[in-house]
């Protein structure tokens, strides 16, 4: 799925590629952990180090809606391939997001409830500075660049 969200980096907005974003669309889905019994991490203790590095990935997946709004503000709204896209990217980068909380509180790490806001607090200055700078590229050309995509 990388080499598809790649596809859209730099294309014009309006023009053709070769990302398929009707089948994207037709097959984006949610994580399905269903047939992981959660209850059973215990018996495979993380290191601190896997939890950094766990944590980390849940805030930068759990972050994907404020990147969304940020692309969504510049000219990347005037295609309807693109919007297509990232709602589906969206949804379902919320929800790797959802799993991995759900596989630390399991694994007796405390992820705090108001977690998605403390990251933003954050990370505030750089939001503002790369949406002042998709602005720009979005005045100066008729180019979407995606600087965000993950």
């Amino acid at each position: 799925m990388e080499s598809e969200h790649l596809a859209l980096v730099g294309t014009d907005v309006g023009a053709e590629n070769s990302f398929d974003v009707e089948k994207y669309v037709r097959r984006s889905r949610k994580v399905d952990i269903s047939d992981l019994d959660l209850s059973r991490t215990a018996d495979y203790p993380l290191t601190a180090d896997e939890i950094r590095c766990l944590t980390y990935m849940m805030d930068i997946e759990g972050h994907t809606v404020v990147y969304l709004k940020s692309i969504l503000n510049t000219c990347a709204i005037r295609d309807p391939q693109t919007t297509a896209f990232l709602s589906c990217w969206a949804y379902e980068e919320f929800f790797h997001s959802y799993t991995l909380r759900q596989f630390l509180e399991a694994s007796g790490v405390a992820v705090s409830a108001n977690r998605v806001v403390e990251v933003q607090e954050q990370g505030s200055w750089r939001v503002w500075i790369e949406q002042m700078v998709a602005s720009l590229i979005c005045q100066m050309s008729n180019h979407f660049h995606a600087v965000y995509l993950t």
